[in-house]
């Protein structure tokens, strides 16, 4: 039997070929179990819950209980925000079939809760925000976006349209050639 921290080829492919990316709770439970030792930390010092945020597969929660289980940390409850009903079937599943004495304890929301004390964890979500691409230069703001050169994409720098935008960006102190990126929706 492999250490379970021992990634194949194998494993680093097999969702990337049915053409979605690999987070780290896919390439080994290790990931699961160490975020698990932290949210245990978390719990002795707040409430025993905890809300993961867009589960994907399942993988890090079932991970995390496992641990969890095996430190006497058991959170009284594991919440999870998924709005995909294709996602929320395979967590489901999964943790049917790896934790079937745990899975009561597990609950799937549609919308935030009001309030919430505890661990939340939302591995690979905040870089799945949409944001604006936006560029300083010569003490000017532009937004980047994609362009089309010939017959390959390249990147464009174009003037701001959107006053919000233009409005943040005028709060950061960037220098001359930085770009970064700016969630609008996480200013609200």
């Amino acid at each position: 039997m492999r250490p379970d921290w021992a990634i194949t080829p194998r494993d680093r492919t097999s969702s990337a070929e049915a053409g979605d990316f690999t987070t780290a709770p896919e390439l080994s439970a290790l990931f699961g179990r160490t975020v698990a030792r932290q949210v245990a930390e978390i719990m002795a010092h707040s409430t025993p819950h905890i809300l993961e945020l867009g589960a994907g597969s399942g993988k890090l929660a079932a991970d995390m209980l496992a641990e969890l289980e095996q430190l006497g940390s058991l959170p009284d409850s594991y919440s999870i925000l998924e709005i995909s009903a294709d996602l929320r079937e395979r967590q489901q599943t999964l943790l049917r079939e790896r934790l079937p004495h745990l899975f009561g304890r597990v609950r799937w929301l549609d919308a935030l809760p009001e309030t919430f004390g505890g661990a939340m964890i939302a591995n690979e979500v905040l870089d799945a925000l949409p944001v604006h691409l936006v560029h300083w230069q010569d003490s000017a703001l532009s937004q980047r976006g994609v362009a089309i050169d010939g017959e390959s994409f390249c990147w464009q720098d174009r003037p701001m349209d959107d006053g919000d935008l233009l409005h943040a960006a005028q709060q950061i102190a960037a220098p001359d050639g930085y770009v970064s990126e700016i969630c609008l929706a996480s200013a609200g």
